[in-house]
């Protein structure tokens, strides 16, 4: 896996940058979290392999936390559910009616572009 081989060209220390960049909202959060000077961090997020590095473990973490709210979207659809249902206060149903229609447009768009990505792909072929 190309993800797995950035990693691997780290050296423990850059993998502990790394990680703690996944988790801190800034630089200077991740030099303090992983105890490497914040001028190091900013050096090595210069370097195009530490880069690659960093992008193959952002790529992760966000199909690990797509997997994790595709595993919600049943329950998250079933509360919007009940939010709808007649006997719910004409404010909550609304909100939800909202929260439905806004990301079924978005999903709709979402499927359009993949198919037409996937008709150019498959020209180009």
């Amino acid at each position: 896996m190309q993800n797995e081989a950035n990693r691997k060209e780290l050296t423990p220390q850059q993998a502990k940058g790394l990680a703690a960049l996944l988790e801190a909202t800034s630089i200077s959060e991740a030099a303090q979290q992983s105890g490497i000077h914040r001028n190091t961090l900013s050096r090595w997020l210069a370097d195009p392999s530490f880069q690659a590095a960093l992008r193959a473990a952002e790529s992760d973490a966000l199909a690990a936390l797509s997997r994790r709210l595709v595993t919600l979207g049943e329950s998250a659809a079933a509360a919007l559910t009940d939010a709808l249902a007649p006997e719910r206060d004409i404010k909550d149903r609304l909100r939800a009616a909202q929260i439905v229609l806004d990301n079924l447009l978005k999903l709709k768009e979402l499927l359009d572009f993949e198919t037409r990505l996937q008709a150019l792909e498959a020209s180009q072929e």
